[in-house]
């Protein structure tokens, strides 16, 4: 290879998810116009736009505490039970669908704020789109067919009651929460008391109007393939496409480094320099997403998920991210 061409094979994108962020990019820090005029400055607005969304390493470390994947459960009463006569429902595109209607996102800087009343608390909650730490005190699940909180998230936890995984019950339950998640608990347990702190606010609205057409148009290609037996390979393709429009959001900031020495064979921890990584996040020229973005996204599918649960409640028998299984009669 000569000089020209081995850096181009360094621009190859390792995943499908590379792909995915290079056409992205593109089309919110340069858009698609031919005139040079035009594309400086679609550049230069998105970002002044995105470098106001900066995160500080307390506020990141705070958000991976409370990002959460999809909610995967079966009813306790239907564990380990053979069930007949159910059906399922699926969310279409259910990540994507998020990213195109959700108006939770987070499009200011945060501010932390200081709960010195129930009021602020609950206005923060309905107004903005909130991140805090909670601390229960005597709390017990109210619905009995499934349970919503991860005992695993929690960072304190004093005499709990498990059910595979979830919290039906527990003296003390420290976790972080975002405001939809906390929409759900509210529906589904009581508790003595809890104390809030460090809450951290954002104006919200959509996501920017480039990154949603992005997103229609994956999963336009998508649609357009679905359902011809000749084209299977590529539709799977296009539909790792546009779910691949949420993994690229919500990629760490910054990792640990695994690195393998070779003399003394074996295997070292190093970890990141978090200050570092943060600054260098914050500044990228590069930049066209913010990391808590992904929050809103699989928060609100729970959310929707949640919602059919609470629906269907004794016939509730499984639920997966964005399908759910129940009873017909």
């Amino acid at each position: 290879l000569n000089r020209s061409s081995d850096l181009l094979v360094f621009k190859i994108p390792l995943t499908n998810t590379g792909y995915v962020r290079s056409f992205c990019r593109k089309a919110c820090l340069q858009g698609f116009e031919n005139e040079k005029n035009k594309r400086y400055f679609k550049r230069l607005n998105y970002q002044s736009f995105i470098h106001r969304l900066t995160v500080t390493v307390d506020e990141y470390k705070q958000a991976r505490r409370a990002f959460g994947g999809g909610f995967t459960h079966t009813d306790p009463f239907h564990a380990d039970v053979d069930c007949w006569c159910f059906v399922g429902k699926d969310f279409t595109s259910a990540y994507p669908a998020e990213c195109v209607l959700s108006d939770e996102f987070p499009m200011a800087p945060g501010e932390e704020v200081e709960v010195c009343t129930p009021e602020i608390f609950e206005k923060s909650c309905k107004l903005y789109f909130c991140m805090f730490d909670i601390i229960f005190e005597g709390l017990e699940a109210t619905f009995l067919y499934d349970n919503y909180l991860s005992y695993a998230k929690a960072w304190d936890r004093e005499k709990c009651e498990v059910a595979n995984g979830r919290l039906v019950r527990a003296e003390r339950f420290g976790i972080t929460l975002t405001n939809i998640d906390f929409d759900i608990v509210k529906r589904t347990y009581k508790w003595k008391s809890a104390k809030v702190a460090r809450l951290r606010r954002y104006k919200r609205g959509y996501l920017p109007t480039d990154l949603v057409r992005c997103i229609l148009s994956l999963y336009a290609d998508k649609t357009k393939l679905k359902g011809i037996p000749e084209m299977v390979v590529e539709y799977m393709q296009k539909k790792g496409m546009c779910n691949a429009t949420f993994g690229m959001m919500c990629q760490a900031i910054f990792k640990e480094e695994n690195t393998y020495n070779n003399d003394s064979q074996e295997w070292s921890i190093e970890e990141a320099d978090a200050e570092k990584e943060i600054e260098k996040y914050n500044n990228a020229d590069n930049r066209f997403l913010f990391y808590l973005w992904a929050l809103v996204i699989t928060a609100s599918c729970r959310r929707n998920l949640w919602t059919a649960i609470l629906e269907c409640k004794e016939d509730y028998i499984y639920a997966d991210t964005d399908s759910i299984k129940y009873f017909t009669s």
